[in-house]
Order: C-alpha cells, then sequence, then structure tokens
C-alpha cells in the first residue's frame, strides 16, 4: 500500500495531516476512517520515533520533527506514551487531548484524584506505596480487593485479585522484590456492579460536546470481547448522569477530542472505572453504526 504523504509540499499545501502517536490497530482504525474524510494519517512508532504508514507499518520518508511541523494537528491512540515524546508533542502546540489529559488515562492515582476534583464516584481506594499497605488496605476496604498497578497496566495486565485472607499472603509473596518507589499500587474495593457501561463522546475545541449512546461491555479475562449498543435498559436519566459526568471531566480537563470513560452500574448510580483520552474499543461498533458526520 503506497502512502499518499510521501511529499512534504503536499502535506503543508492541504494542511490536512494528522499524525498519530502509536501505530497499533487504533491508529489503522482512524486511518481507514479518516482517509475517507480527506485526511492524511500518518502513524509514529512510539519506541523508535519513526514516522509509519498506519496499516502496513511502512517507514516513510519523514521525520518526526517534519511530520510534527506538518502536522494540522498531533494525537494519540494510547495513554502510555514514553514522557519525552509526549512533552515533545505537548510543545508543538498542536497536541490534543493535551498531557494532562494523557497523564490523567495512563496513572491510577492522577485520575482517581482528578474525579475527586470533580466529586464524581469512583471506587473507594487506597494507595499502596509498600507491603505494609496492603494490610492497610484490607483493613480499610475489606476482604475482596482488586490491587492494580498504577501505570502501565490494561486489558486485566496488572492485576491482582485478593478474595481471601491467603490470597492477601499469596499476593505479598508475589510482591515481595516489586519496586514501590518506581511503580505504586492501586487497591480498590471490589464491588458487586450489575454492569459496566462506557460513553464515547467528543468534545470540539469551543467546548461543544457530542455523545455516542452508552454502550454494555462484557469481559473474559480482564478483556473486552462485546459490546451492546445502544446498551439495553438504559434510562434517558441515565444517559443524561453519564453525559455530565463527562462534562465535569473534561471541562477540568481543558478536554479537545474522543473521550471515553467506562462506569460500573449499581441500580440507577454509575460509578467511574476509568478514563481513556482516546477512541477507545467499547466504540469499535460507530465504523460502521454511524455514517461521517461533523461534529
Amino acid at each position: 500500500m503506497a502512502p499518499p504523504y510521501f511529499s512534504n509540499s503536499s502535506l503543508n499545501d492541504d494542511n490536512n495531516l494528522v499524525v498519530i502517536l502509536g501505530h497499533g490497530q487504533l491508529a489503522r482504525m482512524m486511518y481507514l476512517e479518516s482517509t475517507q474524510l480527506g485526511l492524511n494519517i500518518i502513524a509514529v512508532n512510539a519506541n523508535t520515533r519513526e514516522c509509519v504508514n498506519p496499516v502496513d507499518k511502512t517507514v516513510l520518508n519523514i521525520t518526526l520533527d517534519e511530520a510534527f511541523d506538518d502536522a494540522a494537528v498531533i494525537t494519540s491512540e494510547f495513554e502510555h506514551l514514553p514522557l519525552d515524546l509526549l512533552a515533545k508533542a505537548e510543545l508543538s502546540g498542536k497536541f490534543l487531548p493535551n498531557a494532562k489529559a494523557i497523564h490523567a488515562g495512563a496513572d491510577r492515582i492522577v485520575e482517581k484524584k482528578l474525579l475527586d476534583s470533580v466529586n464524581v464516584r469512583h471506587c473507594q481506594n487506597v494507595i499502596v506505596n509498600g507491603l505494609s499497605d496492603l494490610d492497610k488496605a484490607s483493613e480499610t476496604l475489606g476482604e475482596r480487593i482488586i490491587l492494580k498497578t498504577s501505570r502501565d497496566g490494561y486489558d486485566g495486565y496488572g492485576q491482582w485479585r485478593i478474595f481471601s485472607p491467603q490470597d492477601l499472603v499469596d499476593v505479598k509473596s508475589q510482591l515481595n522484590e516489586h519496586n514501590f518507589e518506581k511503580m505504586p499500587l492501586v487497591a480498590e474495593r471490589c464491588i458487586n456492579f450489575e454492569r459496566e457501561l462506557s460513553l464515547v463522546g467528543v468534545t470540539d475545541k469551543n467546548g461543544n460536546h457530542k455523545f455516542y449512546p452508552l454502550t454494555e461491555n462484557h469481559h473474559a479475562d480482564g478483556q473486552l470481547v462485546l459490546s451492546l449498543a445502544p446498551a439495553p435498559r438504559v434510562t434517558l436519566e441515565l444517559e443524561q448522569q453519564a453525559q455530565d459526568i463527562y462534562k465535569k471531566i473534561s471541562e477540568q480537563l481543558d478536554y479537545c477530542g474522543v473521550l471515553a470513560i467506562e462506569f460500573f452500574q449499581l441500580k440507577d448510580q454509575l460509578i467511574v472505572n476509568e478514563i481513556a483520552p482516546r477512541v477507545h474499543n467499547s466504540g469499535h461498533w460507530t465504523q460502521q453504526g454511524f455514517g461521517h458526520q461533523s461534529v
């Protein structure tokens, strides 16, 4: 597949280049959809800093600096970016969403502080900075705990389930050599929620919001296997509650772009599980479920 953006001059003329940090499946999906809108899309291998075709991963004859200079906008397909690359993107003045939003999505501790700052409910938790804190977490949160790395965890990775005193002993043994200073952990109370819902929305530079319907998610081994959209048995009040939470978070982050929020539903209440400052796997259905519309 010959990428349509080898000529730097044409990029400057068109001013329609979008640079995506990361070159995985989400960058590929964004490429396939965005080219129908007349956009030029290139991806960046966050490890090598090479610019590549998002579909076949061909290395392009354009440097990262040139891509940033020519880009109309720079965005990201995932949160776990090297800090120097994130800083470079932020300094360009073209990075959307901003670095503050990416940090909130990448670090559970930062994320929970964000949710507290806007008075949004989330799972009761204890920050674990050492093995002794695990005992305190058990006393505070009860016997059923989900222990998570504060960073670099996704799709069930970087998690431990502590559902009994023996589980606590076993997990402490596994973490005996863990560097808590480098990677603090977050212990969350395991709650008996009815289902997981997610909201995918988009916010423009003027703070206007548009939303897809709430989606019901089903997982296996910590990974999403099925999304039902629109989610069944959703009231207008529940949709409004989700959208109000979205607005609080996006306004606090001065957000621009696509934002996904995962919720646990307990009767008529939504509790935030986590946020994703990017396109999200629970929104894949929108590629076939909706046409291309300006927001």
